[in-house]
C-alpha cells in the first residue's frame, strides 16, 4: 500500500480482507476505504463505489477499478478481480500462490480485454528500489512487524508467521 502510493499517482486505494486487524492497519497506512469481505460482497461494493456498466456478451456488469493487485490467495479472489476491473484498460496482477486451484471465468477476461499478469519473484532493481523507499521514509515497515525472535528461536518464529491471524511480519535477529 505504501509502495503503491509512493511510486504511482493513484487516486484511491481500496483494500479488502477478512481480518479486522489487517484492515485496521491498512486504514492506518493510508487506504481510502477498507472492505471486510466477511461482511460485505467485495464485487457489489466496488460496483457501488465506482459505478457499473454492462459488458457485451456477459450477464454481469463491470465496476471501474483500474488496477487490482490480488494478494489474498483465496479461491474466489481472482474471479472477483476480473469482475471489478475496468474493461480495455484495467489490469489484474496476481501475486498470490494458491493452496487450492481458483475457479475463474475466462469469458470475463476475454470480453473485457483485460491485462492479466502474474508476478512470482523480484529482481535486483526491485530490491534496490525497495531499499530506497525504506531509506527515504516513503515506506515505513515498522507497523507491520509484530514479532521479533533471536536466531536460536527461528523455528518458533516460522510457526508464528504461519498463523496469519496472529501476526503480520516476523523478524529474526541474528
Amino acid at each position: 500500500l505504501q509502495a503503491l502510493r509512493a511510486l504511482y499517482p493513484v487516486k484511491q486505494v481500496f483494500v479488502a480482507d477478512v481480518s479486522e486487524r489487517r484492515l485496521s492497519v491498512a486504514k492506518d497506512m493510508g487506504a481510502d476505504l477498507v472492505i471486510d469481505a466477511t461482511r460485505e460482497d467485495v464485487v457489489e461494493k466496488m460496483l457501488e463505489l465506482t459505478g457499473s456498466e454492462p459488458v457485451l456478451y456477459s450477464t454481469k456488469p463491470t465496476a471501474h477499478v483500474d488496477l487490482v493487485i490480488e494478494s489474498a490467495g483465496a479461491t474466489v479472489t481472482p474471479q472477483q478481480a476480473l469482475e471489478v476491473v475496468t474493461p480495455n484498460t484495467g489490469r489484474v496482477v496476481i501475486v498470490s500462490l494458491y493452496e487450492e486451484r481458483p475457479e475463474i471465468d475466462l469469458n470475463d477476461l476475454v470480453t473485457k480485454n483485460h491485462s492479466l499478469h502474474g508476478v512470482f519473484a523480484y529482481g535486483l532493481e526491485d530490491f534496490l528500489e525497495s531499499i530506497e523507499l525504506l531509506a527515504t521514509g516513503k515506506v515505513d515497515r515498522k507497523p507491520l512487524i509484530t514479532h521479533r525472535f533471536p536466531l536460536d528461536q527461528a523455528g518458533e518464529a516460522f510457526e508464528i508467521q504461519s498463523k496469519t491471524t496472529d501476526c503480520f511480519k516476523v523478524v529474526i535477529n541474528p
